[in-house]
């Protein structure tokens, strides 16, 4: 009997979360990014959906230009980016409350396009 519940499934996940490897040495610190409104390229390394079509990231700086280069922190957004890849984005400016305002380009899909033709 104890094998037999072990198989079943009682309960569902509480929530599903995507994760991959980060490529920085430094560790996740929630406002690590300054939200200055700043054009960034970043790197996803998580998601989880939260609720009302928002999305919780946990992203990585990859602008090498940019003073929070490898710094890896958290970010809301309620369109829908792939784990894994770099996006070109704007930030806003509400430090309680750190959102991706616009989406510019996924620079992984772009490489990926020029590399297959």
């Amino acid at each position: 009997m104890a094998k037999q519940s072990a198989r079943s499934l009682l309960n569902k996940p509480l929530f599903n979360v995507n994760v991959r490897k980060k490529t920085s040495n430094k560790i996740t610190e929630i406002g690590s990014v300054k939200m200055e409104g700043q054009k960034l390229m970043i790197r996803i390394v998580g998601s989880q959906y939260l609720a009302q079509k928002v999305t919780q990231y946990r992203f990585e700086v990859v602008s090498k230009t940019s003073p929070y280069f490898g710094c890896v922190d958290f970010v809301y957004c309620n369109q829908t980016l792939r784990a894994a890849h770099v996006y070109s984005v704007r930030l806003n400016k509400e430090q309680k409350y750190p959102q991706i305002m616009k989406i510019y380009k996924d620079i992984t899909k772009e490489k990926k396009d020029r590399d297959g033709e």
